[in-house]
C-alpha cells in the first residue's frame, strides 16, 4: 500500500539513468527462472541479445516487470509456459509477458488494473501468496510515470501484458 501511495503522489520523482534494458530484463529473468520451475512454469525468452540503452529509473522499472512476472506465475495454467518478448525501434521499447490463464470475464478484464482488485480466489495458485491486489496497478503507474502504457490483451485464455515505453532522449 505504501508503494502504491508513493507512486501515485504528485511529488514522485524518477531517478533517471542510462540503463541497458536488455541486461536488466535478462537479470530479472535469471532470478525468476528457479521460482517458475518450482511452480511448473517453463520460461521462453525472446529478448534479443544486444544492448537497448534508454533513460529510465531502473529500480522502478524492475519493480514493474517483477510484478508482471509474478502475476503471470500466479495465474498461469500449470504446468505451463510464460513467454517474455522484447523488441525496440528508434521510437519505443516493447516488453511482452504472455501466459495461458484460466478464463476471465470482460468485467474481470476491465477491473484488472484497479487497485485492490483480485480475481476470484479459484484463479490463484496454491502455495503462491496472492497479495493485496496492487501489483498490476503499481506496474501500470510505474510505466505511465515513464511516459509509457501497460496494455492487457486477452484472447482465447492467452493473457498478454504489453509494456510500451517511449524511448527517452539520451
Amino acid at each position: 500500500m505504501f508503494e502504491y501511495t508513493r507512486l501515485t503522489s504528485i511529488e514522485t520523482r524518477l531517478d533517471l539513468k542510462k540503463i541497458d534494458v536488455f541486461q536488466l530484463l535478462n537479470q530479472l529473468l535469471f532470478e525468476f527462472e528457479p521460482i517458475a520451475q518450482e511452480n511448473g512454469i517453463y520460461i521462453v525468452k525472446e529478448i534479443g541479445n544486444s544492448p537497448v540503452v534508454i533513460l529510465i529509473d531502473s529500480e522502478k522499472i524492475a519493480r514493474a516487470i517483477d510484478n508482471l512476472l509474478m502475476n503471470a506465475l500466479k495465474y498461469s495454467v500449470k504446468p505451463g509456459t510464460v513467454r517474455i518478448l522484447m523488441n525496440s525501434n528508434h521510437k519505443q521499447i516493447n516488453i511482452e509477458i504472455e501466459n495461458e490463464a484460466i478464463s476471465l470475464t470482460q468485467e474481470q478484464q476491465n477491473k484488472l488494473f484497479d487497485r485492490y482488485y483480485k480475481v476470484d480466489y479459484s484463479r490463484s495458485s496454491e502455495g503462491i501468496q496472492t497479495g493485496a491486489g496492487l501489483g498490476l496497478s503499481i506496474a501500470r503507474n510505474i510505466v505511465e510515470l515513464h511516459g509509457g502504457t501497460l496494455i492487457l490483451n486477452y484472447i482465447n485464455n492467452i493473457f498478454r501484458l504489453l509494456l510500451l515505453c517511449l524511448l527517452m532522449e539520451l
